[in-house]
């Protein structure tokens, strides 16, 4: 009889503890979705904002990039309306590229889809931009021949065309690797959603 007792105190003493161990896991689970939560949140705001920058420099100062070139070198003939032209061009794809880009991923509503749904619209995104990539790539390569040639007076100052070839070289390098860094931004969105779904 008293082990009987001695075994109900015990079962009830086991009871109670696994309540508070289930209390503690609970709450660690509340914090750790919080946590992820804000993550998330805070990526896809960088990712948002980063597109809406993108759209910002290739509507306005592409444009103002290419007017004041124009206007300071009006006298260079076709060579200078050609490089404005391109400038133009340029700006204008990129800031259609970029707000199709940032229309078909939808950052700030990726979260409220099923992980299915979230997955296959990074997919679509990763495609246009590698689309877009390869599209602006042929008239991105004669703005910067054409850059280095009017940064040396299409003369063969050695000087110059390294100085510049080199700002440009690491122009694009850092472009492409902030790029990669978005699109690591994006795959821990999905991380994080389908984290949140478990």
């Amino acid at each position: 009889m008293n082990q009987q007792i001695v075994d109900m105190a015990d079962f009830q003493e086991l009871k109670s503890q696994f309540g508070l161990l289930n209390k503690k896991l609970e709450h660690q689970r509340i914090v750790t979705d919080e946590l992820l939560q804000n993550s998330m949140k805070a990526n896809m705001n960088s990712v948002d904002r980063w597109y809406k920058q993108r759209m910002l420099l290739s509507g306005v100062a592409a444009p103002v990039v290419a007017v004041v070139f124009l206007a300071r070198n009006y006298d260079m003939g076709v060579a200078s309306w050609g490089f404005g032209l391109l400038v133009l061009l340029v700006g204008l794809l990129e800031l259609i590229f970029a707000l199709t880009e940032y229309r078909a991923l939808d950052i700030v509503h990726l979260s409220t889809k099923s992980m299915t749904e979230a997955a296959e619209q990074v997919c679509r995104h990763r495609k246009l931009v590698a689309r877009h990539q390869f599209i602006l790539a042929v008239p991105l390569v004669i703005v910067v021949v054409w850059t280095v040639l009017y940064a040396s007076h299409f003369t063969l100052n050695v000087p110059i065309i390294a100085l510049t070839s080199a700002l440009i070289a690491v122009s694009l390098i850092w472009g492409v690797m902030l790029l990669k860094y978005r699109f690591r931004q994006i795959d821990e969105v999905l991380h994080q959603i389908e984290q949140l779904r478990q």
